[in-house]
């Protein structure tokens, strides 16, 4: 389900840096600039759009969400003004109440007219959203049952939504809020914490939330539907998944003459059975490449293909294994995630078996004596027409690291 313009198996979106005010004069008349300047946008939030009012002063971003690293101050009227950078802090952080503690009094987290104070930190998760999917995305996040929670508790954030001190202890919340942009045409969707995240933990959630534009990812998040599906929002759901079964029954027959025992075979019952065989349903042709990439030495390529719906909608292979209406977090299969998976086996064979001084893989594949010509057959040219032996051996010499980009066409 993967996203944006980023065509790389682990399909994150990297966000551009916010644009430099160079307002400096008006930002600091405005309660706030002290020590280093940094540059900032200005980002106004409406009233309808969120809990409080007042400007707020967002600094440069990075990949993974606009990863905010600035420091704050709220006054009675809303106003949050940006200060210096505070080091290794990756969000946000400012005060609620009437002014930032400064003697001994706030130590204890009492101001002098006796209204408590609670550091707050802010991270955006997404932008660039409508008004209303950026709202029926914060719905979702605030429902009961919302993988947000569930989310949070796998990363290590021991922190209850706001006014619910039901598992965590109350003083620990977060909460999540929309943000119109400074053009006032977009809106972002901005996680509020009183406990700091960690670098690896911003990341993680930002990296989750890139995937908003996948099919399913409200249903996923407010945790309304469960088990897996395949993509029927598109006309052309029936093709595209006959072109891959093509695709990856043609892959099938370049592991079955390169693939070493150890990868190729498994027992059951003293039985010996071959770890991916050829099928003529996409669920179980999927599910023996699981198998097979279980198999390999873990890297960062198979944990991207053997990824679940813990953290989004576009698992590649996990589904296959499990029932339609199974209880794991729901798994909508797409033709972006199945492309991904093509990339990906494409990929792991030339790491794998692209390892003899008697050639390139793609070239000893074409030039073998028992390669299975069936599997280019005139039915098969028909189901996907830009699938064809040129090709694939082209993409099986590309050097390992280089992306695919064979494009939709070829899908």
């Amino acid at each position: 389900g993967n996203h944006g313009n980023d065509k790389s198996v682990d399909g994150l979106v990297g966000y551009g840096r916010s644009n430099a005010s160079n307002k400096n004069a008006e930002l600091a008349s405005r309660g706030g600039i002290s020590g280093n300047r940094i540059a900032a946008t200005r980002v106004h939030i409406p009233g309808e759009a969120v809990h409080r009012t007042g400007p707020v002063y967002h600094g440069a971003g990075g990949r993974g969400g606009d990863i905010i690293n600035s420091h704050h101050n709220t006054t009675k009227e809303g106003n949050i003004g940006v200060g210096p950078p505070r080091g290794d802090n990756d969000s946000i952080e400012r005060w609620e109440g009437s002014r930032r503690p400064g003697s001994s009094d706030s130590a204890s987290g009492r101001l002098p007219d006796g209204k408590t104070t609670m550091r707050v930190r802010e991270v955006k998760l997404t932008e660039g959203l409508s008004f209303e999917y950026a709202n029926d995305l914060r719905d979702a996040c605030i429902r009961d049952g919302s993988m947000l929670q569930t989310f949070l508790d796998k990363i290590g954030f021991q922190g209850s939504l706001k006014g619910d001190d039901s598992k965590y202890d109350s003083s620990i919340s977060y909460e999540v809020i929309v943000v119109r942009s400074p053009a006032a045409i977009d809106y972002s969707l901005v996680f509020e914490s009183t406990r700091q995240l960690n670098k690896n933990q911003i990341f993680q959630l930002c990296r989750v939330f890139a995937k908003h534009k996948a099919t399913g990812f409200l249903e996923w998040l407010g945790g309304t539907s469960k088990g897996w599906r395949f993509d029927s929002n598109t006309e052309s759901s029936k093709s595209w998944k006959r072109r891959f079964v093509v695709q990856l029954n043609s892959l099938q027959g370049v592991f079955t003459l390169f693939a070493r025992d150890g990868q190729k075979y498994f027992f059951v019952e003293e039985k010996k059975r071959m770890v991916w065989r050829k099928h003529a349903e996409l669920t179980e042709i999927v599910s023996d490449i699981r198998v097979w990439i279980e198999i390999l030495k873990s890297s960062d390529l198979t944990h991207r293909l053997l990824r679940n719906s813990g953290s989004g909608p576009d698992s590649p292979v996990h589904w296959a294994h499990h029932h339609p209406a199974t209880g794991y977090p729901l798994t909508v299969v797409t033709e972006s995630t199945m492309l991904e998976l093509v990339e990906g086996v494409i990929k792991l064979f030339q790491q794998e078996f692209n390892n003899s001084a008697s050639g390139p893989l793609g070239t000893r594949w074409r030039n073998h004596g028992r390669r299975r010509l069936s599997d280019w057959n005139e039915e098969a040219a028909k189901v996907c027409p830009g699938w064809t032996e040129d090709r694939l051996e082209h993409l099986l010499n590309k050097f390992p690291a280089s992306p695919c980009n064979f494009g939709s066409r070829y899908a």
